[in-house]
């Protein structure tokens, strides 16, 4: 008991420390020798409306590929069934006894290819968000089994490592500049959704008011299945595309209105927004001042402005 006391210590005072990036990896290190894994991951998904939705992974210890190649049989996963069945329960599996029988032999590749011979795994259901939150602890040896006293254990501490990643990860939401991660959705060809990060939903909602999960808007997926680049423009967002194994990777991020103006347009209007005259832009660009005025009035028409202060205005949140 006093060891468990000194461990959440730890776990809990290091949120003042590294509550960064930095975090996450650190908890999952500090776990490690008490519940003996030789590597991890927790998993955010949504299952509401029948499908199953990745909002969030972090992984220790594992490779990039590994979540995209859980994502395409997760359906064949009979361990996140058993896990869901019991919540807030760990359960353990020996991978070759579980997935044993011709039907799963997809399922005993994937765990001899990423070493998932042994494991715990442990689902809770957020009731603030709605998402289940799941633990996996795995252990490589096929002779390393989980005995009971060790699942008892790791269901007395997996509640306090996800919380406390949890609460990191609020934290930095919290500082400037967090908004740019999760402008990223993982999809398949057809539009349905593995991951959607926070503030790409948010994109989608501001560009279709009336969408909803679980799937891309049908005139997202038209567009980026359209010609050799994967791009759509939208009224107040834009959205790119790239093509990875059988999913889509599509990154989003808010329209700028000064991208309309050409590269000379859009100095003017940066000079004469910040209130320079027609004749000091003239003589800096080496132009015509008449030449400078039609160039503000182009400016004008193509970012809906009529005044020199709307003009500054505009730039100025742009920028």
């Amino acid at each position: 008991m006093e060891q468990l006391e000194v461990l959440l210590m730890q776990l809990y005072g290091a949120l003042r420390e590294c509550g960064g990036a930095g975090y996450a990896p650190y908890a999952m290190s500090l776990f490690q020798p008490v519940l003996g894994y030789d590597s991890a991951r927790m998993t955010t998904v949504d299952l509401r409306g029948g499908g199953m939705l990745v909002r969030d992974a972090l992984l220790f210890r594992e490779p990039d590929n590994m979540m995209l190649d859980w994502s395409s049989i997760a359906a064949s996963d009979l361990v996140m069934q058993d896990a869901l069945a019991n919540l807030n329960h760990a359960v353990t599996f020996h991978a070759a006894s579980r997935y044993a029988g011709a039907g799963h032999a997809i399922m005993r590749d994937y765990a001899q290819r990423y070493q998932h011979r042994n494991g715990t795994v442990q689902i809770m259901h957020d009731a603030g968000t709605g998402y289940h939150v799941g633990v996996s602890l795995y252990r490589a040896a096929d002779s390393a089994r989980y005995s009971e006293a060790e699942r008892l254990a790791a269901q007395r501490l997996i509640p306090h490592l996800a919380e406390a990643i949890q609460l990191s990860s609020a934290m930095r939401r919290q500082q400037p500049g967090e908004e740019a991660q999760g402008r990223l959705a993982i999809a398949s060809f057809d539009g349905s959704l593995h991951y959607c990060g926070p503030a790409f939903e948010a994109l989608l909602q501001l560009e279709w008011p009336e969408w909803r999960l679980p799937h891309l808007p049908r005139v997202l997926v038209d567009g980026l299945a359209r010609g050799a680049v994967r791009r759509y423009h939208g009224r107040h967002a834009q959205f790119n595309a790239t093509v990875v194994g059988q999913r889509l990777f599509v990154r989003g991020r808010r329209h700028f209105r000064l991208e309309q103006l050409a590269p000379r347009e859009r100095e003017v209007a940066r000079l004469f927004g910040g209130g320079h005259s027609y004749k000091e832009i003239a003589r800096r660009l080496d132009v015509a001042p008449a030449t400078v005025r039609n160039t503000v009035q182009r400016v004008y028409q193509k970012l809906a402005v009529g005044s020199k202060a709307q003009l500054a205005n505009l730039m100025s949140a742009d920028h």
